[in-house]
């Protein structure tokens, strides 16, 4: 196991904040609020959310007390301390002046034991896949120097909240710490409940791209059009398709637990069960044959209603890669226009006014009505439907079957994008081609060179 490393302030003043048996207590809470800003976790402000009872596991509740209020009585971090159970964590800050950081290796034995502990079990979740995908970041070499050579010219995105100097910042940040697991051979991947796979490689600005190769040659990008969008698509096939579908699409969630896509089922799988056996609805038969029933016309009258009502409409627009070209009006910048519908109307709640709501819903009335039943107890569920369909299939069906296929390639993944170098990008497309059409989809990739 790898020994346990923290990356505190270079401004030493807030080792003067804790009493001496707390540091190494202090520089895990520093060193987790600097990777979770890192990370984009920020709100407008720069808080992150950190969940007490997370932090209580590692540093115990006195010493989290401790700790925390003397950094923040010392002025090296700011607290927000108002909560809602179940819906937001407290906020932490860490001041501009102790944002510039260095790495130092913890000497506590007994924190580093929990911190190894929870790393065990982190690795035990992770699938072969997710092995694979770690050990494809091995071959990549990084041109640290011309990153950073970069960074003086990059800037934030005109509605961020950071300045410009914060964000060169939290870039120059990602750097430091992709240099030291590229020196150590130890790669940084994890996977979130919803099976998405993230490393350090995927949080870099798409600018800094260029800095990647292997064995010399420059990656190439292949990137799904309309991804997002179109992943809601295949769960309104699914919900459209089969009433106990329905119900327990308005019912799911995804699991506590980062298992992203089941144990002791096939991975393409959909996500769902009912509480009665004889109500399980068994995936046997393919994608093919079941998608052949959604398509054709042997649908109910409500579904027949429903699929005349914009959903085969939608379908083909987020296909070809021009939802937002058909949502938009001439006057609307489609940059803005895709944040805000995502905002207003994929992932937000429904309990404001939206111009671009009714619009989406007058254009595809069918999925707007999904979107409403989704959302009705949970509005977070359609979001996590699309993200877990997403790694379903790019995780789960293209990477593993790359896996099995041609394991010596160089692969990264950065959600709905994958990266190789130019003599494999063929096979990989029709990788992913072939991966889609199991769900009855055609989709638009585009090529990007870095």
């Amino acid at each position: 196991m790898n020994s346990i490393r923290f990356y505190v302030p270079v401004n030493e003043q807030w080792e003067t904040a804790v009493r001496s048996d707390l540091r190494m207590t202090a520089a895990y809470l520093l060193n987790l609020m600097h990777w979770k800003w890192l990370c984009w976790r920020g709100d407008d402000d720069g808080y992150v959310p950190l969940k007490t009872a997370y932090l209580r596991r590692f540093m115990g509740q006195d010493a989290l007390t401790a700790v925390r209020q003397s950094l923040h009585n010392g002025h090296v971090i700011d607290w927000d301390q108002t909560y809602q159970e179940g819906v937001r964590c407290m906020g932490y800050r860490i001041r501009p002046e102790f944002r510039e950081t260095h790495m130092i290796h913890c000497d506590d034995r007994r924190l580093t034991r929990r911190i190894q502990r929870l790393q065990a079990e982190d690795e035990v979740k992770l699938l072969p896949v997710h092995r694979w995908l770690r050990e494809r970041l091995l071959m990549l070499d990084f041109d640290i120097d011309r990153a950073r050579s970069m960074i003086d010219g990059m800037l934030p995105d005109e509605d961020s909240p950071l300045t410009v100097r914060e964000y060169r910042q939290l870039i120059f940040g990602q750097l430091t710490r992709l240099q030291d697991q590229i020196a150590d051979e130890t790669p940084e991947l994890t996977c979130c409940r919803h099976g998405r796979v993230h490393t350090a490689f995927a949080r870099l600005p798409r600018s800094l791209r260029c800095c990647l190769t292997v064995d010399g040659q420059p990656l190439q990008g292949i990137d799904l059009a309309n991804s997002q969008p179109l992943f809601l698509g295949v769960v309104a096939n699914r919900f459209f398709s089969d009433r106990h579908a329905r119900v327990s699409l308005k019912k799911w969630k995804p699991l506590e637990k980062p298992l992203p896509y089941g144990r002791g089922t096939t991975l393409l799988h959909p996500p769902i069960t009912m509480s009665k056996k004889s109500q399980v609805v068994e995936i046997k038969e393919s994608y093919e044959n079941r998608l052949a029933t959604v398509f054709g016309l042997e649908l109910s009258g409500d579904d027949n209603k429903a699929r005349s009502n914009g959903l085969d409409e939608y379908l083909n627009h987020c296909q070809e890669g021009a939802l937002y070209e058909c949502l938009k009006r001439p006057d609307e910048d489609r940059a803005r226009l895709k944040e805000a519908l995502f905002a207003d109307v994929l992932y937000g709640r429904d309990n404001y006014p939206s111009p671009l709501r009714e619009r989406f819903r007058q254009a595809y009335p069918a999925i707007g009505f999904m979107l409403s039943e989704l959302k009705a107890s949970e509005y977070r569920r359609p979001s996590w439907l699309m993200q877990h369909e997403e790694s379903k299939l790019f995780i789960g069906g293209i990477c593993n079957r790359i896996k099995v296929e041609q394991p010596d390639i160089p692969l990264v993944t950065i959600h709905d994008s994958l990266l190789t170098t130019p003599a494999h990008v063929d096979y990989v497309e029709t990788v992913a081609r072939s991966e889609f059409a199991r769900l009855g989809v055609s989709p638009t990739f585009h090529h990007e060179s870095y």
